[in-house]
């Protein structure tokens, strides 16, 4: 049974992107691990992905809080220009299937250290067998470099919710 859900304005969509287009997708790319993940291991990868979208790019604020809205995609200016439908960008899109593979990656092939908690525990260097590490300036995101990319355009971290529920831009 599908637990991922990526109706447009959808009240209850947890995803961006349904697990037949992230398949389209990921399909025509280098990387065939994808492939080899079964669907509900995608699907929750996917859910994943659209949440740290959501915390990273917009800390969880939904785009429009008059509307039943779950996620912040799409917004009022992202329609088709066809059939004036309202679509969600297909870099988020993309952005949250590189995400999704690349958190499936980081299940799969677990770093023997995990190096963005020994930042956050403020260790500065490590050495191990003759390896050594130096930790210095800003502690790794969790985010895969080609969904950053594809995510860059829509940087709104910096919103915030106003006294009456709505958002400003700073």
């Amino acid at each position: 049974m599908s637990i991922l859900i990526s109706t447009a304005y959808g009240a209850t969509s947890n995803s961006y992107i349904s697990l037949a287009d992230a398949n389209i997708y990921l399909d025509d790319t280098l990387d065939d691990e994808w492939l080899s993940y079964g669907d509900q291991m995608k699907e929750k990868a996917l859910i994943q992905a659209t949440k740290q979208i959501e915390r990273r790019w917009l800390r969880g604020v939904k785009y429009d809080t008059t509307t039943p809205q779950a996620l912040h995609f799409p917004t009022t200016d992202d329609y088709d220009g066809i059939t004036e439908d309202y679509i969600v960008p297909i870099s988020i899109c993309e952005a949250t299937c590189e995400q999704a593979l690349y958190l499936l990656k980081q299940k799969e092939n677990a770093d023997l250290l995990d190096r963005r908690e020994l930042q956050n525990q403020g260790v500065s260097s490590i050495s191990l067998d003759g390896i050594s590490e130096s930790y210095r300036g800003k502690i790794a995101d969790g985010f895969s470099a080609e969904a950053k990319l594809l995510l860059s355009p829509f940087e709104y971290h910096q919103a915030r919710i106003t006294g009456r529920g709505n958002l400003s831009w700073k």
